[in-house]
């Protein structure tokens, strides 16, 4: 129910958008977080509005061995978002912006122990209030830094000896730094 209300929510504001992200005066462009395991920006500005579509996947393994033991840890996430954010000239190389992502999470955490499987699986919607500042180093190319302050709710199954329903809210604290590149 949570993910359909979202994807429609998204399906809304792209529809809402079509007429600015069709004007003259909009750019596109491509850009990667370079402290993640994989994010992916597809920046689409216009003269006052930064509308940033995005896509995260990790995949992490870590296995442990002892003499009478061992364990392996799997994570696999995905994160498709949008971003939508007032952008603000500060000199002429130089934008800050602000606004906030929505997004729909999925992610599957398997713990395997000598005698002992453990899987998670979860999905929901992710809410980030986010402000960032983007310096350009040419005409297509900048590097960015945002933080944001990110909401995850998430509701999903424990499969161990017996499976259960799970539900998550959490709050992080985000820090990134984006090279983006727009053509």
């Amino acid at each position: 129910m949570k993910n359909n209300f979202l994807l429609s929510i998204i399906t809304i504001i792209l529809i809402c958008l079509s007429p600015i992200i069709n004007a003259n005066d909009t750019i596109f462009g491509i850009g990667i977080e370079i402290n993640s395991d994989l994010k992916i920006y597809f920046p689409i500005k216009t003269s006052n509005l930064l509308i940033e579509p995005s896509i995260a996947v990790e995949d992490q393994k870590l296995s442990s061995t002892s003499n009478t033991s061992s364990s392996t840890f799997e994570t696999k996430d995905i994160e498709l978002s949008i971003g939508l954010f007032k952008n603000t000239e500060q000199s002429d190389k130089t934008y800050f912006y602000y606004g906030a992502r929505l997004g729909y999470i999925k992610t599957e955490r398997k713990t395997i122990a000598t005698t002992t499987l453990l899987v998670v699986k979860e999905s929901g919607y992710t809410i980030a209030p986010t402000i960032g500042i983007e310096h350009y180093l040419t005409k297509g190319l900048s590097i960015g830094l945002e933080t944001a302050l990110k909401y995850s709710d998430t509701d999903g199954d424990t499969i161990a000896t017996s499976s259960t329903n799970t539900s998550r809210r959490a709050y992080d604290t985000v820090a990134a730094v984006i090279a983006r590149y727009k053509f």
